[in-house]
């Protein structure tokens, strides 16, 4: 019955296939959602079709099978529901995958969140109230993961410093003065030190305010802006250098994302069945031309000439040896100045050793 489904699915959407629901991809709602998304002109075919009819589905499913026929021409707004919950997930997925992704992306996350803040309270197809819910969960969850290290980054991210939209917060500058102090020598001179850098950095002077570092802070990592355009600040630039050098996160469940791109992203699912089945095939016959190269008998499997065992060639090798040896001496007997004649060195094999 779902290869029948499947089938008629395909007749109308040959090239896009629906997602299904799996524990091991992240975001599996969302992933599922969107597929289905793109997928609704085809399933709407699909169900108005005349060969969609009772008799392609069991007894014992037809109850579910006559919901699903009413639902997908958007009975009970069920498609306004998807983009409803598309409109919510997609941008926290997105947030997710930059900040779970490879490479320093961690003075991007305080920005990259408020920016989701602002997105879904700017979402029309939200009641106030569920906005509310929504800034609540994603605030908590903020509350929860944020320190002074995303303070820190933040507040000497050049990117954003270099921006029209630069502004600070009250809470981006006290976790980066609890970040400053937390390595800060107690001196009091190397502190009145450290407090001139920060307002240089502060008010852009120096090399900060050309317009080669404004250029280069919108398209250069920020721990390379901060090595090619900090040097003055001879006490802030190595610490500015490594905390831009940081990962995000390295939790065993957010590396998770690049196993998931390598099982369900293109490069291992590009290939079409054609391809496939050519693949299939090749493979096949030159596993049946090796079984006639051996005599086509069974159990015989040497793929490799160094799959052999270590102890056989050995083995092998010195038999040779010896029959060598022995076939010089038989040959060499009846000369009489072999008598004379030392053997030289290597032409007796040694005697065998195992450690």
């Amino acid at each position: 019955m779902w290869i029948r489904r499947c089938a008629l699915y395909d007749k109308f959407s040959p090239n896009l296939k629906l997602k299904r629901s799996a524990v091991t991809r992240f975001a599996t709602s969302h992933d599922m959602l969107a597929s289905l998304r793109r997928g609704r002109n085809a399933l709407e075919k699909c169900v108005c079709d005349t060969a969609w009819v009772d008799k392609m589905e069991r007894a014992d499913q037809l109850a579910a099978f006559r919901e699903v026929t009413s639902i997908v021409p958007g009975r009970d707004g069920f498609w306004d529901k998807v983009d409803k919950a598309l409109a919510v997930m997609t941008p926290v997925v997105e947030l997710l995958r930059v900040v779970d992704g490879p490479g320093a992306v961690m003075s991007k996350v305080y920005f990259k969140m408020d920016a989701l803040v602002e997105r879904m309270c700017g979402l029309d197809c939200v009641t106030p109230g569920e906005k509310a819910d929504i800034e609540d969960i994603l605030m908590h969850r903020w509350s929860f993961m944020t320190s002074e290290l995303h303070c820190a980054t933040g507040f000497l991210d050049p990117e954003f410093r270099h921006s029209a939209l630069s502004r600070w917060d009250r809470e981006l500058r006290a976790g980066f003065n609890i970040w400053l102090y937390s390595w800060a020598p107690k001196e009091r001179a190397i502190l009145d030190e450290l407090s001139r850098k920060v307002d240089m950095w502060t008010k852009l002077e120096g090399t900060f305010i050309s317009q080669e570092a404004a250029e280069a802070a919108r398209v250069k990592p920020a721990a390379l802006w901060w090595e090619a355009f900090g040097g003055k600040l001879n006490l802030l630039q190595p610490q500015a250098v490594k905390l831009h050098g940081q990962a995000s996160s390295f939790a065993a469940c957010e590396r998770n994302w690049s196993l998931h791109e390598l099982i369900f992203g293109r490069r291992c699912t590009k290939l079409m069945p054609e391809r496939l089945s050519k693949l299939v095939f090749n493979n096949w016959n030159t596993q049946l031309i090796r079984s006639y190269t051996r005599g086509g008998k069974e159990e015989v499997h040497i793929p490799w000439e160094y799959d052999r065992p270590v102890e056989a060639e050995v083995d092998e090798w010195y038999n040779t040896s010896v029959a060598t040896a022995v076939s010089n001496d038989d040959d060499t007997a009846d000369t009489p100045d072999d008598a004379e004649v030392e053997e030289e060195d290597g032409d007796e094999p040694l005697m065998r050793t195992w450690l």
